[in-house]
């Protein structure tokens, strides 16, 4: 409860004396509570509320719907009545005429106007359920309805059929602008069809029907309209395949860690006066130059990202490196060759410092083992 509707309902006035009193003091002892509620007025939503309750307890739930369909300020001049009387018995009687007339006709007039109101949606809807069309349905109406621009179209060639080519209807561009579907499109293709094949027998076949039917066309002006038939045929029969193409899909991306997760490396190397921590292989991702050292075979490799691209990793597999300026030199001395990589932070520097080996250059090795410590990542 609201705490205006707390303090209200703390502070009204009781109203259980009224049963006990004569009808010479009812009439003053009533007006006086009315008074109070006219005093400490309440929103129009508790006005009408109020009456509505009164209808509930006097005549029951069922009876109540025939009176909530007013407007609120209609509400207004009973209200208090309506909120004094429901806390009286079930069966009082009021005993001063001109009050309980006046509260009858507010309430015939509220009833009144309930019925005369609109009926909402949801009642619509119950009286009378939507009909539910379904997909054939709806796409034959369709159909029929591209049908009709079709068969338009048609007779605008029947009667002009020394239109120049560039003024024919571009069925292209208008199954584009109505976004015709695949089935839709099948279906006209087989009504153009139909027309087309009998244009083609009033010229080149034997039937007399035909013939007699298209005499009206000369037939220049028939072969004319058969081949902006065929035209359509075509500009349709593109656009269903268009529309058979199977969207391509966008790879998920796959993250660095995901990508390494098979990669074999050595994270840890400590021998002969080298200490070696080796950097995860996710570093190599989306790097530029890569610096790794095989401990068992003392080689140390040089991985230079190609123009425009950046290394990566698949398995144990390293991509996207050049091969005419990646290399693989042995390292006489780990010492003060690795042991410099591992700690200077310079890229120029740890690619100058390698190329100053004296050893010769080899090709590049493609994977990563299990003694590979990797060096650096720029």
């Amino acid at each position: 409860m609201s705490k205006r509707k707390k303090a209200l309902a703390e502070a009204e006035p009781s109203c259980e004396h009224l049963e006990e009193i004569g009808a010479s003091d009812f009439d003053w002892e009533l007006h006086k509570l009315v008074n109070w509620y006219r005093r400490h007025p309440t929103s129009k939503k508790n006005e009408k509320q109020w009456a509505i309750d009164y209808i509930k307890h006097r005549f029951g739930k069922r009876k109540s719907n025939e009176y909530k369909g007013a407007d609120q300020h209609d509400y207004a001049f009973i209200a208090c009545y309506c909120r004094i009387l429901s806390n009286l018995p079930k069966d009082f009687e009021i005993p001063i005429k001109s009050v309980r007339e006046m509260l009858e006709g507010e309430l015939h007039r509220i009833q009144k106007k309930t019925s005369l109101k609109a009926p909402s949606r949801k009642e619509k809807a119950k009286e009378s359920p939507r009909k539910i069309i379904s997909v054939q349905d709806r796409i034959t109406n369709q159909i029929q309805e591209y049908m009709g621009e079709i068969e338009r179209q048609v007779d605008i060639l029947f009667t002009t059929p020394e239109m120049k080519k560039v003024d024919w209807f571009r069925l292209d561009k208008w199954a584009t602008r109505n976004n015709i579907k695949g089935q839709q499109a099948n279906a006209i293709v087989q009504n153009i069809k139909r027309l087309a094949s009998e244009i083609e027998e009033s010229c080149d076949g034997e039937c007399v029907q035909l013939k007699e039917g298209y005499k009206f066309l000369s037939k220049p002006n028939r072969r004319r309209i058969l081949d902006c038939l065929q035209t359509w045929l075509f500009h349709l029969e593109k656009h269903i395949e268009s529309l058979s193409k199977t969207r391509t899909l966008s790879k998920k991306a796959i993250s660095p860690e995901r990508r390494v997760k098979k990669t074999s490396y050595l994270s840890e190397f400590e021998d002969g006066g080298l200490d070696i921590v080796s950097l995860h292989p996710k570093k190599i991702i989306y790097s530029s130059v890569a610096v790794v050292y095989d401990t068992f075979n003392r080689l140390v490799s040089v991985y230079v990202a190609k123009p425009n691209k950046q290394l990566t990793i698949e398995g144990t597999t390293m991509k996207n490196y050049r091969d005419d300026e990646s290399y693989t030199k042995k390292v006489r001395s780990p010492v003060s060759c690795v042991g410099v990589c591992s700690k200077c932070n310079n890229k120029g520097l740890v690619i100058k410092h390698l190329d100053e080996l004296k050893t010769k250059r080899q090709p590049i090795r493609k994977r990563l083992n299990k003694n590979t410590v990797i060096l650096k990542v720029f």
